[in-house]
């Protein structure tokens, strides 16, 4: 199926339309969240979550390093399987 079909569209457009579809509290609580972790790009890599594009190379050297996350265990990165997967 495709993604990008008219009832997903539908789905989506009524999910966004709901006041807060996380729990009770869930806007409020993500809004805090990111004031006090205004860097969650950093957190996210640091922690193993997510590969660094660009910037946060520190972060990723220090999640490899610890092996945390996706680093635990044998990791391709996107890029490196694209290449080695070309349609």
């Amino acid at each position: 199926l495709d993604a990008n079909t008219t009832s997903s569209q539908k789905q989506s457009a009524k999910l966004l339309e709901v006041e807060d579809f996380l729990n009770k509290y869930g806007d409020k609580i993500a809004a805090e969240y990111l004031e006090e972790n205004p860097d969650i790009n950093a957190m996210l890599v640091r922690e193993g979550h997510a590969v660094a594009y660009g910037g946060y190379r520190t972060e990723e050297e220090q999640a490899r390093a610890a092996g945390r996350g996706i680093w635990a265990l044998r990791f391709e990165r996107p890029e490196t399987w694209r290449r080695s997967h070309a349609r």
